[in-house]
Order: structure tokens, then C-alpha cells, then sequence
């Protein structure tokens, strides 16, 4: 079974402008980076797979892999109407 992971955060930011009045890309950017990483950080666990490697010498290579799909909310709930429609047009 598919598990779905919802998540939801905003916040407010207060950035620095450049001389012409616009918004520093930038730090915007920045800002964006971390409200995201802060808003999947707890789900690092579910999503993040590590294997490790043959230990030699007090080290070991881990590979790491990430393995997810990342959708917009109104467009998974177009998938979610869709696969509820088709469901409801099933006839056994």
C-alpha cells in the first residue's frame, strides 16, 4: 500500500531588498531551502534508505538513496478525485 505523506508549514520571512526596491534572489532562495528542508526533515527516516558497505579499518561506505515523488497539493488531490471516479466506475 502507497503511503502518503502530507505536510503543511508556513511561515514569515523578512528579507533583505536590493537597492532597486526588489527582493534579494538570493536570500529568497535561501529562505525557501529552509523552509523546506525544516518542513521534510522529520520524515528523513521513511525516506532517506541507507545500505551499508563492508566495515574495513573502523569505516564503512554507506550508500544513500532517496526515492520519493514530491507533488503539489492541488494536483494530488486532481489525482485523488480521479482515482476515486475511476474506483466508482468499476462494475464487478
Amino acid at each position: 500500500m502507497l503511503r502518503t505523506i502530507e505536510v503543511y508549514k508556513e511561515t514569515t520571512q523578512e528579507l533583505g531588498l536590493n537597492p532597486s526596491g526588489t527582493i534579494n534572489q538570493q536570500n529568497l532562495l535561501f529562505a525557501k531551502q529552509t523552509l523546506l528542508f525544516d518542513t521534510i526533515r522529520q520524515y528523513a527516516s521513511e525516506l532517506v534508505f541507507h545500505k551499508q558497505g563492508y566495515p574495513n579499518e573502523g569505516y564503512s561506505d554507506v550508500h544513500l538513496e532517496c526515492d520519493f515523488v514530491v507533488v503539489d497539493k492541488r494536483e494530488y488531490d486532481k489525482l485523488i478525485r480521479y482515482k476515486e471516479d475511476a474506483q466508482s466506475n468499476i462494475k464487478i
